[in-house]
């Protein structure tokens, strides 16, 4: 949205946009393995989503080596619908402005293989 003000000098009334501050959003971008020998069921994602819901940034969970749509990672059954076990790549993207302080305790989750990290 632009802001105008007037300015009125020899030429006469002119009138100048106001600057409107744009927030620049940060992005994390990184693979990740799933190492846990469940895969990434139900504890895993719940404890996942419960965590990416604490940040304001988007995530997004991709299936490497598939053409589907990512899946959004504040959505529980979104990420069930990866399907993936064991060995599965996937790729986080983490973006706004905490994605940078999200993104690495996201990509711990994931790529954590013990079970009980989810209790």
């Amino acid at each position: 949205m632009v802001r105008d003000s007037e300015f009125t000098g020899a030429l006469g009334t002119i009138m100048i946009p106001e600057p409107v501050s744009v927030s620049t959003c940060d992005r994390f971008t990184a693979p990740v393995v799933i190492r846990n020998p469940l895969g990434f069921h139900m504890r895993p994602a719940t404890a996942f989503v419960m965590t990416a819901r604490k940040f304001q940034s988007e995530v997004r969970v991709h299936k490497l080596g598939q053409d589907q749509k990512p899946a959004n990672g504040k959505s529980p059954f979104d990420l069930l619908m990866l399907a993936a076990s064991e060995g599965t790549e996937l790729l986080l993207e983490v973006e706004g402005a905490d994605a940078q302080q999200a993104g690495p305790i996201l990509l711990e989750l994931l790529g954590s293989p013990e079970v009980g990290a989810f209790s």
